[in-house]
């Protein structure tokens, strides 16, 4: 399988059991990171509970992490979300 977050080539700043987080390699602002659940998925979808609520969770932790480690380039922003694209094909790895 070639999945690009399977075999991360930069240092994780923070890990879970389920999840890990590193910045991102092609950043739109400072501090830009990543929540990764370990194991391999091609969908949100096919999360386990433990997974989806570890990520979620952990998304906060990192955001926490953030604030007190880097300068982050403060934006106004009416409201903030997780994204989700649909892919008009599957992945195949």
């Amino acid at each position: 399988m070639d999945c690009i977050f399977c075999r991360i080539d930069r240092p994780l700043f923070a890990e879970t059991r389920l999840s890990f987080a590193f910045l991102d390699g092609f950043p739109v602002c400072n501090g830009h990171s990543l929540v990764v659940p370990k194991r391999h998925v091609v969908s949100l979808w096919e999360m386990g509970n433990d997974e989806y609520t570890d990520a979620f969770d952990f998304v906060r932790r990192v955001k926490d992490i953030l604030h007190a480690g880097i300068q982050l380039v403060h934006r106004r922003m009416v409201h903030e979300y997780p994204g989700v694209v649909r892919r008009s094909a599957p992945i195949r790895g």
